[in-house]
């Protein structure tokens, strides 16, 4: 696994912290329409390269005779868990109208503790 994937995970969930911030302290709708937007594309921008760094690392791990199924099988995984994770995130921002800051700092909690649990398992590959 490259040495920059930390980084880019890292990056990712230093993205969150803006957005948490701005929906505590500011209360200006556009001021925090122009933040969360900008974290947003930061937070994408890194997904996207966390995207080439795993399909690159199963590309290599995979033997030639199956990757196109495996690849296809991860892209078609990972399409379909997206719409899951954004009635979740619907759900809970529903429900939490008024403090949408701790929905982020769930999200960040939980992005915390599976990029640490994934650090070892990717090092022992």
């Amino acid at each position: 696994m490259n040495k920059n994937f930390i980084f880019i995970v890292i990056g990712q969930i230093i993205s969150i912290f803006p957005m948490i911030i701005t929906l505590i302290i500011s209360k200006s709708i556009i001021i925090n329409y122009i933040i969360i937007s900008i974290m947003g594309f930061s937070i994408m921008t890194f997904a996207t390269m966390f995207s080439i760094q795993m399909i690159t690392f199963v590309q290599i791990q995979t033997p030639t005779e199956i990757s196109g199924k495996v690849i296809s099988y991860l892209l078609g995984f990972s399409l379909c868990a997206m719409p899951i994770g954004q009635a979740l995130y619907g759900i809970l921002l529903q429900n939490w109208i008024s403090t949408p800051w701790i929905v982020l700092i769930i999200s960040l909690l939980s992005s915390l503790i599976i990029s640490f649990f994934s650090k070892f398992t990717f090092q022992n590959l």
